[in-house]
């Protein structure tokens, strides 16, 4: 592939080129899995030039066997051709992660896609993190242990890595018991140079016990102390979720709003 594409399409990048990229995407809450997706080099990128991009879609691969979708994370101008083409394109479901301005883009080729919204938590400052207080029964997740806590562990949060071990060696996770097996586990979804995002997941006998706060605490600990800002996604629609984020005082908070794109004929 030549280093300049054509400026009325995207192509695929190699995953050797992808580094170069990582300036051109901000680092922010709400970017981890795009950064994520060109360090660990898991995923699709598309661009209208390796060398000097104006128009980016990196894709954070679903897995159909854990029915979960492709992430598109869509960066540039929304009139540019490019990125029209590619958004025209989309056949197979897909979600697509964008900005208010990249959104009237998607609804005007996918006027059926499904919104989603999540509420984006982080501290404004590691110190803040730092300063959460740490619960006990909570315990680190060996590598060794990482395929017994892979039942707990939804298919949407391996996106950026390929397999739990692969989660446990590159991020954080912790597990909690209850009646002597695991119930619950806390653990990195993706990462940036300045920022972590996690999720908390917990058996649904083990619930209202505790434990999903305890998880969570002990992993805000651990990734502040890293020198990274703790960071969770939660869909409005997770009330239990969006409970643990609020014990944890989080200090900042925003909307994000994706589309799920249907099945389209050729």
């Amino acid at each position: 592939m030549s280093q300049t594409a054509a400026a009325d399409s995207l192509v695929a990048l190699p995953p050797e080129q992808w580094a170069a990229l990582v300036g051109f995407v901000p680092d922010t809450p709400w970017t981890t899995g795009p950064l994520h997706v060109l360090a660990r080099r898991h995923g699709k990128v598309f661009v209208d030039s390796a060398s000097q991009p104006r128009n980016l879609v990196i894709v954070a691969s679903g897995d159909p066997a854990a029915k979960t979708l492709d992430r598109a994370y869509i960066f540039g101008v929304p009139t540019a051709d490019a990125l029209i083409q590619y958004v025209q394109g989309l056949r197979g479901p897909t979600e697509i992660v964008c900005d208010d301005e990249m959104s009237d883009l998607v609804r005007k080729h996918h006027a059926d896609a499904t919104p989603k919204q999540s509420i984006v938590h982080w501290f404004d400052r590691i110190e803040t993190a730092q300063a959460v207080a740490v619960e006990g029964g909570v315990k680190r997740l060996r590598i060794s242990d990482a395929d017994t806590a892979a039942p707990m562990i939804p298919g949407w949060a391996l996106r950026t890595f390929r397999t739990p071990k692969e989660m446990v060696t590159a991020g954080s996770a912790f597990v909690a018991e209850h009646e002597g097996a695991i119930a619950g586990v806390s653990h990195t979804v993706d990462l940036s140079s300045k920022h972590e995002r996690i999720t908390v997941c917990v058996a649904e006998a083990a619930r209202g016990k505790g434990l999903g706060t305890a998880l969570a605490k002990r992993l805000v600990k651990c990734v502040s102390d890293a020198a990274r800002i703790p960071v969770a996604i939660v869909d409005r629609t997770d009330a239990a979720g969006l409970r643990v984020a609020e014990k944890l005082g989080f200090d900042r908070r925003a909307l994000m709003r994706s589309w799920v794109t249907r099945l389209r004929s050729l």
